[in-house]
């Protein structure tokens, strides 16, 4: 009996061995998941305004999943888009120089699209 109780404790032993490994792989492996999908995120939030060619978008705002209003800004103009999974809409023109004027304080970039389109609009209202 004394022989088969040493190998009963390197057994049980040797199981309890081979899970730590194991839950150190899948802890790291979720780790690494987790920073991935976080590093996608910030990269999503933090860029800029998406620009085509002479066509930049300078403003997003969504109104439902999957309805949005855009400003897009021309050489010429600006225009306001109501875009949806079927089709796009031309909501409005704005002229070229309101968009850039921005607000008394010039602080047009860090509005947001809401206070920016309606300081444009109210601005379009008072010269009419």
């Amino acid at each position: 009996m004394a022989l088969t109780l040493p190998a009963e404790k390197t057994a049980s032993a040797g199981s309890a061995l081979s899970a730590v490994p194991l839950l150190q792989t899948t802890t790291a492996l979720l780790l690494i998941i987790v920073l991935l999908v976080l590093v996608g995120w910030l990269i999503r939030k933090q860029r800029p305004g998406r620009t085509y060619g002479p066509l930049n978008i300078t403003a997003s705002l969504s109104v439902g999943p999957r309805e949005k209003i855009v400003l897009l800004a021309l050489p010429d103009c600006q225009l306001l888009l109501g875009i949806t999974a079927q089709q796009i809409t031309h909501l409005h023109t704005l002229p070229a120089e309101e968009g850039t004027q921005g607000t008394e304080d010039g602080s047009a970039a860090g509005m947001p699209f809401a206070d920016r389109l309606r300081a444009l609009l109210e601005k379009r209202a008072l010269h009419k």
